[in-house]
């Protein structure tokens, strides 16, 4: 008897560690296919950002700050203190052209000049023609305490990784 309440103590701590530094994301929604698909889950690295600034590419889980308060599921394109403009369709990172590889269409819709600022980071959906990001007042610039975590892994489907590129 000592022996399983033992191990159910452990189990139980065990298992309130990992959910403070880990979670589960589901995504719902296209607007960062083809790198993520509805229904995909994520792992979620809860303490990534609690020691450094997230990097351009990665792509994070944040709290929508106005409205209804959703988590989005986006992108770092740009970070503090970071030049990001929109025009003709082409993103430029203080005047360096992103390739967009990674992007459904290749292509960004907006009309964007923004000096992002500090403590914050700008975010694109991949599926740029379907996507509430930064472009939009609704969502701005992202400020880091927003950010619930990066996303570490997919669990479901397996066979696919993350593309990171910028």
């Amino acid at each position: 008897m000592n022996k399983t309440i033992r191990d159910l103590a452990i189990i139980a701590s065990v298992a309130l560690v990992a959910r403070r530094f880990l979670g589960i994301s589901k995504v719902s929604g296209n607007s960062m296919f083809p790198e993520l698909h509805d229904g995909d889950e994520l792992l979620l690295d809860k303490t990534s950002y609690l020691t450094k600034d997230p990097a351009r590419g990665e792509v994070v889980i944040f709290q929508k700050q106005t409205g209804d308060r959703k988590m989005l599921v986006k992108r770092v394109i740009g970070l503090p203190g970071d030049r990001v403009v929109i025009k003709d369709g082409v993103v430029t990172v203080n005047e360096t052209a992103l390739s967009g590889d990674y992007t459904m269409d290749g292509v960004t819709p907006g009309d964007v000049d923004v000096t992002v600022p500090e403590g914050q980071f700008f975010v694109l959906g991949d599926n740029r023609e379907n996507s509430l990001d930064s472009r939009s007042d609704e969502v701005g610039c992202v400020p880091k305490e927003a950010l619930v975590g990066k996303a570490a892994f997919r669990l479901y489907p397996p066979g696919r990784v993350f593309t990171r590129s910028e």
